[in-house]
């Protein structure tokens, strides 16, 4: 058992993080799970309660059913790939890096789940890929749900915004708005055949969700495009 008052969560002592837990619920409308984003993950931000949190988070998962564990699987997978922290990783996690393998396996029930919605779809993909050990695509996977993203260029390091979604596939300035007049470059995607390895397999996940529309969208977040800043040529993913 831990001693919680030892532990901090994004406000100090986490001797309410147990409890928050508890009472957590599947109900998509159940605010609880804000806070305890907001206390284990604050702005990707992670602590030594967020560690300690893990096998809990688990626990939910495994008494949900399947369709209903995005809220704590996505959790988890923010903790587990998170950078952001004080102190080394590898020794917070180490005491609860049993808890991942049983995360994955929990991840990859719930992507079977018929009709699951494109949200739930997309960070499962993207919290199988942490569970994985692919930790920056998993959570680059993710920034798919804004259908705007901010990077930098990987040659002059500026700032460019991504869109990718809504019929629309194109690097521009940061401040791109619906409607705005910028300068812009078309996303050019990877095709289906230069597809490999992991990529391959959230492709082929998405085509056997019915996720087609995601699965294309993958494709041009791994394509290449121009910096609208220097005009160099860059992967989009690379950049985020």
């Amino acid at each position: 058992m831990h001693d919680w008052s030892k532990l901090v969560d994004a406000y100090g002592p986490a001797t309410e993080i147990p409890g928050l837990l508890s009472r957590l619920t599947p109900s998509a409308g159940d605010t609880g799970w804000t806070d305890a984003w907001g206390r284990l993950c604050h702005q990707g931000t992670v602590y030594t309660a967020s560690y300690a949190a893990l096998p809990l988070l688990l626990d939910i998962a495994r008494r949900w059913t399947a369709e209903y564990r995005t809220n704590p699987l996505s959790l988890a997978a923010a903790i587990v790939a998170s950078e952001e922290l004080e102190g080394s990783r590898d020794e917070l996690i180490a005491p609860y890096v049993w808890t991942i393998e049983k995360f994955s396996k929990l991840a990859r029930e719930s992507l079977s789940v018929p009709n699951c919605s494109s949200t739930d779809f997309r960070y499962l993909i993207g919290a199988t890929l942490v569970f994985n050990g692919h930790l920056q695509l998993g959570e680059r996977f993710e920034s798919l749900k804004n259908g705007c993203v901010t990077g930098r260029c990987t040659d002059c390091s500026e700032f460019v915004c991504f869109v990718i979604g809504n019929g629309e596939y194109f690097s521009t300035t940061v401040g791109w708005h619906p409607g705005a007049i910028t300068k812009r470059f078309a996303i050019e995607p990877i095709t289906e055949h230069e597809l490999h390895g992991v990529e391959k397999w959230a492709y082929d996940e998405c085509l056997a969700g019915n996720q087609t529309k995601l699965a294309s969208d993958f494709c041009y977040f791994l394509g290449r495009t121009n910096c609208p800043m220097c005009h160099c040529r860059i992967d989009v993913a690379e950049c985020l």
